[in-house]
C-alpha cells in the first residue's frame, strides 16, 4: 500500500509545559487548510506531568498526530533536531509547546511557498503576552516604513538578525542542510536556508501568540533570557 506523504509537517517541541500544551495542540489541529499535514510532538522527558497530559489528550488518536515521549532528557537542541529529522512534509513548521497558533497561519505560509518556488523560508509577526495579562506587545517589523509583506535575501537577514520568534518559522525542507549540536537561535537555520540561494518572506501579520512569563523558559521572557539569546546570535 502506498504511503501518502503530507505536504506539511508541524513539529512541536515541549518540556514542562503541562499547563499550556493542550491549548497549543488544539490551536494547531483547528487550523482550516486545503492540504494534508502531520503533527509530531516530542516531549523531552518532562518532570511536571506533561507526558501524562499528552497521553490523555482528547485528540491524541487523530490520524495526523504522532507522539514521541522521551524517557531521558536530551536537551532542547537534541530534541529539536530529532523532531525535524522526523518531518516528512515538503514544508516544515516549528512550534513551541507553550505558544498558541492563530487562525490562518498554516494556510498563509503554505500559500507563499506554493506560489513562489524560490521562497525557502516564511516567517511572520507575533503577539507577545504574559499569563497574568500585565504584558502585551507585538513583534517589530524589519522594514518599519512598510505596511506590506517583505521579500528578503540572505544579506538582509544577516543585517536584521533575530527578527522573528521560533514559532513563526516555516521552511522548505530541501533548503536546510546544516546540523549543529548546541543551543541556537532559529535565525541560524534561516540563514542556512538562504545562503545557497532563494529568498524569504516576512508576513506583516501576527499568526502566533508568544508566551512571555518572567519565569518562563523562552529567551524573551526575561532580561537574562534576552542576554542569552543575543550571545547565541552573535556566536552564530
Amino acid at each position: 500500500k502506498e504511503i501518502k506523504v503530507p505536504l506539511v509537517s508541524v513539529v512541536v517541541s515541549c518540556y514542562n509545559q503541562k499547563n499550556y500544551i493542550v491549548e497549543c495542540l488544539d490551536s494547531i489541529l483547528s487550523q482550516e487548510v486545503n492540504f494534508d499535514f502531520e503533527l509530531i510532538i516530542s516531549d523531552d522527558c518532562s518532570s511536571d506531568g506533561t507526558q501524562e497530559v499528552l497521553r490523555g489528550y482528547n485528540n491524541i488518536n487523530d490520524s495526523r498526530v504522532q507522539l514521541v515521549l522521551k524517557t531521558e532528557n536530551v536537551g532542547a537542541a537534541h530534541n529539536y533536531h530529532d523532531l525535524h529529522r522526523r518531518a516528512t512534509g515538503e514544508y516544515v513548521f516549528h512550534f513551541d509547546g507553550d505558544d498558541v497558533m492563530l487562525p490562518g497561519k498554516l494556510q498563509a505560509q503554505v500559500d507563499v511557498f506554493v506560489r513562489f518556488p524560490h521562497v525557502n523560508i516564511v516567517m511572520h509577526k507575533a503577539d507577545y503576552f504574559s499569563d497574568d495579562g500585565k504584558y502585551y506587545s507585538k513583534t517589530r517589523f524589519p522594514e518599519c516604513h512598510s505596511n506590506r509583506d517583505v521579500v528578503f535575501d540572505v544579506n538582509q537577514l544577516a543585517r536584521w538578525g533575530t527578527i522573528a520568534v521560533h514559532s513563526s518559522y516555516a521552511y522548505r525542507r530541501s533548503s536546510r542542510k546544516v546540523l549543529i549540536q548546541r543551543e541556537f537561535m532559529e535565525w541560524f537555520f534561516a540563514m542556512d536556508s538562504l545562503v545557497r540561494g532563494g529568498t524569504g518572506v516576512f508576513l506583516n501579520k501576527a499568526y502566533v501568540k508568544y508566551r512571555c512569563n518572567p519565569k518562563g523558559s523562552s529567551y524573551l521572557s526575561s532580561h537574562k533570557g534576552k542576554i542569552k539569546a543575543y550571545n547565541l546570535y552573535l556566536s552564530d
